[in-house]
C-alpha cells in the first residue's frame, strides 16, 4: 500500500488514462479525488470506487473553475493532469478556434491546475504531466497536438526546478487503448486503425491504462525522480 493514507487529485479522472491512474493509486492505499468536465462520467468513475473517492465537474481551460474546486479539495500529496484534447487535420486547413482549443485545454489547462494547486501540494509530494510521443515522433495532421504536448514537456522540466522540492514528472504514453484514440482513427475502423498504428511498436500492441496508472504510481511513490519524461510506448520511439 505504497499509497496508504495519501490523497491523489486526478484531472481528467473520469475516463481513460486519468481513471486508470486513479484505480492504480486507489489500490495503493490513496483517496482519489477525480476532476472532468462531464458529470455523468465523474458520477460513475466516483461510484467505480467502493471508498475513498469524491469528484468535482470543472473545466480545467476556466481558471476561475479550476482556482474554486482547488479550493474546495483543500491540502493533497499528488497531483496528476491526463486532460486533454485530441485533434487531427492540416494546420492549414483548421479553424484557428478549435486549435486554439487543444492548447487551451492541454497546455494552459495544465498551468491553471498547477498553478492552483501549488498551495495545497505537500511538499513531499508530486505533480505528474502528460504529454505524448507525438511530440518526438510526429505524423501528418498532429502539428497543433505534438506543439501542445512539447510545450507540456518543456513547462515540466522548468517547473521541476522552480517548485522544488514537489517532484514534477512527465509521462509521455504511445498508443494507449482508451475511446480517446477513436479521434485518431477518424472513419477507419476502431480494429483496422489500432492495427495499423501498433506496427510502430516493438511490442505490436497497444498499452493499457493499467500500465499508465503502474508507471504514474512509480512517479508518485519514488522520491529521487524529478524532471523526468518517462516513455511508455512499447519501443514506439526507438523502432
Amino acid at each position: 500500500m505504497k499509497l496508504k493514507d495519501k490523497v491523489v487529485v486526478v484531472v481528467g479522472g473520469s475516463s481513460g488514462i486519468g481513471l486508470g491512474i486513479a484505480q492504480e493509486a486507489h489500490r495503493e492505499g490513496a483517496t482519489v479525488v477525480l476532476l472532468a468536465r462531464t458529470k455523468g462520467k465523474l458520477s460513475a468513475a466516483e461510484h467505480s470506487f467502493s471508498e475513498r473517492a469524491k469528484s468535482f465537474a470543472v473545466d480545467i481551460a476556466d481558471e476561475a473553475s479550476v482556482k474554486k474546486v482547488f479550493e474546495s479539495i483543500g491540502p493533497f500529496d499528488h497531483l496528476c493532469i491526463t486532460a486533454g484534447q485530441i485533434y487531427t487535420g492540416a494546420v492549414r486547413d483548421g479553424d484557428t478556434k478549435t486549435l486554439k482549443a487543444i492548447f487551451d485545454s492541454r497546455f494552459w489547462g495544465a498551468y491553471f491546475a498547477v498553478r492552483h494547486a501549488l498551495p495545497r501540494i505537500n511538499r513531499n509530494g508530486s505533480i505528474t504531466l502528460m504529454s505524448g510521443t507525438l511530440s518526438r515522433r510526429p505524423a501528418p495532421g498532429t502539428t497543433m497536438l505534438a506543439a501542445s504536448v512539447g510545450a507540456v514537456e518543456a513547462f515540466a522540466r522548468a517547473l521541476a526546478v522552480e517548485i522544488a522540492p514537489i517532484r514534477v514528472n512527465t509521462l509521455r504514453p504511445g498508443l494507449i487503448d482508451t475511446p480517446l484514440l477513436d479521434a485518431m482513427f477518424g472513419d477507419q475502423p476502431r480494429e483496422e486503425g489500432a492495427k495499423s498504428m501498433v506496427q510502430g511498436n516493438i511490442i505490436k500492441r497497444m498499452g493499457t491504462t493499467e500500465e499508465v496508472g503502474q508507471t504514474a504510481v512509480l512517479l508518485m511513490t519514488n522520491e529521487f525522480i524529478t524532471g523526468t519524461i518517462l516513455d511508455i510506448d512499447g519501443g514506439r520511439l526507438i523502432n
